[in-house]
């Protein structure tokens, strides 16, 4: 359960590398693909089948009970993509890392767990890994949208700061509602939710699809091949501080989502456990601390409450 020997030095050099555009191109399998594919079931009202076949699975899994944990006879398997910066990442010395396993690295450790692993695996195979059992937790900004809701139980939120975000070239715009991209050429990751966010919200846009790495995403502004981008705003701010000084980009959260862990629906031992400690981080200020680690580098202010 160590934090690796990271100082915080070396963890913001690590958040700020990884917007690099090298970086972001040669994680296109791990982070472009995975982090942006939506779940495989998510859609459920286009495949019930689905949904009800994985319910069946999620039926009847053995569940981590609490004494198991803080025995030490159990271990806490958690799942989350390898590199999804600040969220998780893989410092320097090859330690997984990052703001969400710092925190939840903390939470067990109040809760009295003993032992950790740490798994990592594509986003689409997230959730599913957690209904058959193979991961007991998932740490990776996942969201409790209403189609994941149905499947597993979330604890209390830990960010809330995070969303889909509208990235733009300064001069052009500004492109900080959906109104005000009305008609616009809107380029997204291809399959993404804030690929739906914008066709949801935004009918008469023309949304311009990126089956590509991050950084082609990013060049559509520069190339005109898109009036602005509606994406992941975490990631948005890394792009703008990447270029500032050469390229002059702004950016906006349009839809705030919030961030929570996510368990199977009988892990609600475990689930209430970390509700409790979370709470007691969001009071005592413990929880932003971790934050500001990750999070100040992108010039992003954590919320005192969730």
């Amino acid at each position: 359960m160590g934090r690796g020997g990271l100082g915080r030095a070396e963890r913001e050099l690590a958040i700020l590398q990884c917007f690099d555009a090298n970086c972001l191109d040669g994680r296109r399998s791990r982070l472009q693909a995975a982090v942006f594919s939506l779940d495989p079931c998510e859609n459920f009202s286009s495949s019930p089948s689905c949904f009800e076949g994985t319910i069946a699975i999620a039926q009847g899994q053995p569940e981590p009970t609490l004494a198991l944990l803080r025995s030490g006879a159990r271990t806490l398997v958690v799942g989350g993509v390898s590199e999804y910066t600040p969220f998780n990442i893989v410092g320097p010395d090859g330690q997984l890392t990052g703001m969400d396993r710092e925190i939840i690295r903390a939470a067990a450790k109040r809760v009295g767990i003993k032992q950790m692993d740490f798994k990592t695996m594509t986003f689409s195979k997230l959730g599913q890994s957690l209904l058959e059992g193979k991961i007991d937790l998932i740490a990776n900004n996942y969201w409790p949208t209403p189609d994941r809701e149905r499947l597993y139980a979330f604890t209390m939120p830990y960010f809330v700061r995070g969303g889909v975000g509208s990235l733009w070239v300064e001069g052009t715009g500004p492109f900080d509602t959906a109104a005000s991209m009305a008609g616009k050429r809107i380029a997204v990751v291809k399959g993404s939710y804030p690929e739906a966010w914008a066709r949801e919200h935004v009918p008469t846009a023309i949304i311009v699809p990126v089956d590509g790495t991050l950084a082609e995403l990013d060049d559509t502004l520069p190339s005109g091949g898109a009036d602005v981008v509606v994406a992941f705003y975490t990631w948005q701010r890394g792009v703008l501080l990447k270029h500032k000084g050469s390229r002059a980009y702004k950016n906006a959260l349009l839809q705030p989502m919030r961030a929570a862990f996510a368990v199977r629906k009988g892990s609600k031992e475990l689930r209430e456990a970390l509700d409790g400690v979370l709470k007691e981080m969001w009071a005592d200020g413990s929880l932003n601390k971790i934050k500001r680690v990750y999070l100040d580098p992108l010039e992003i202010e954590p919320a005192m409450s969730p």
